[in-house]
């Protein structure tokens, strides 16, 4: 089971998640790659891939697949997989409540708290990148992350949802098959409650959505737009080449994408990780023609916590949702874990220049 803390001091929380040290790991510094074992053998510590067709016993019963009509579930002649994550961050109100009572540490209580956690395998091939998908195939990725949300929505024992993917062991990854993950809670983060309150701070002295405005501000850190989406380098980039998505209508939710812009959006994402690849990627193949990629980044997605009878805030006047692309061209060194100060060495508006000319 999950237990949560929160250091109401430095305003951070922790999700203590044992079963997470369990998970393999097929991605790690050349340092890491082999252990010595007690007879003093190399071991390695790349396991098989667990999502590869064929492994399908390796993970937990699929809640979505995309597969042909005649298809069994489970079986090895899918495109695309959404399972239960086999090493959860949370697991469920029922397994909480079969296992009992959260524990406490020596001094500070817990919260123990539940959700489900859930990863989309998006494709059959084992290594490569969204960047390498083509518009078809990044539809079918984008349909799952709007479809599991939705699900995720109509859980009433869930009261927000994290969307994430981790590319490359810089941005956090541990296998290379790619890979997106979605994580429900029964709680809404303590940062996601700041940021809202902040957000209606702004609506009530401006009038409008900060959101809004700021895709209006962009200017010349604007990298693209349809019509429908726009993609901006922030003003305050935490990284270089950062870039955040959103829609140019005021909208709360990314699973309430219209069903005919699910492919539109899918083209228009598609665009911006090629641009990140070729400008990022030393190489510039983001893992093709068999080459390992060096490119890492996370995307995140920052919506509203899902609508209750209980909550009084305006949704509709305050909550516009985002997607940001995070280029990981370093780590996060000691400086930035001492102050929580982001040092980026790239301004938004060359970063947004540069981004407009590899696309």
């Amino acid at each position: 089971m999950t237990q949560y803390l929160f250091d109401h001091v430095r305003g951070y929380g922790v999700l203590y998640a044992p079963e997470r040290d369990l998970r393999p790991i097929a991605l790690a510094p050349p340092e890491l790659a082999t252990a010595e074992s007690g007879s003093g053998e190399a071991t390695s510590l790349e396991a098989a891939d667990p999502f590869a067709p064929g492994a399908e016993q390796e993970t937990p019963s699929e809640v979505w697949a995309v597969r042909p009509p005649e298809s069994a579930r489970d079986s090895a002649d899918w495109r695309l997989r959404v399972v239960p994550n086999r090493y959860p961050i949370v697991t469920s109100a029922e397994s909480v409540e079969s296992a009992g009572a959260g524990c406490e540490t020596e001094s500070t209580p817990s919260d123990t708290v539940w959700g489900r956690h859930e990863v989309v395998i998006e494709c059959r091939n084992g290594t490569g990148d969204l960047a390498d998908f083509s518009d078809d195939e990044l539809g079918l990725v984008v349909e799952a992350w709007r479809g599991r949300l939705a699900t995720f929505a109509q859980d009433s024992s869930l009261r927000w949802a994290s969307l994430f993917r981790n590319a490359g062991l810089l941005a956090g990854a541990s296998l290379p098959h790619p890979h997106s993950q979605l994580i429900g809670l029964s709680f809404v983060p303590p940062a996601v409650q700041s940021t809202r309150r902040a957000a209606g701070v702004y609506r009530a002295e401006h009038g409008r959505c900060h959101l809004c405005d700021e895709i209006e501000a962009a200017g010349e850190r604007l990298v693209d737009t349809n019509g429908l989406w726009s993609a901006w380098c922030p003003v305050v980039s935490r990284v270089a080449g950062e870039i955040r998505i959103a829609p140019n209508r005021h909208e709360a939710f990314f699973h309430h994408i219209d069903d005919g812009d699910v492919a539109a959006f899918a083209a228009f994402l598609g665009r911006q990780l090629r641009r990140v690849r070729q400008l990022f990627s030393r190489d510039g193949t983001g893992g093709r023609a068999g080459h390992p990629s060096d490119l890492a980044y996370n995307i995140t997605l920052n919506e509203a916590p899902f609508p209750r009878d209980s909550d009084a805030v305006d949704r509709g006047a305050i909550d516009h949702w985002s997607l940001e692309i995070l280029p990981r061209t370093g780590g996060i060194a000691g400086f930035e874990l001492g102050s929580q100060l982001w040092v980026n060495p790239l301004l938004p508006e060359v970063a947004a220049q540069r981004l407009r000319v590899v696309g």
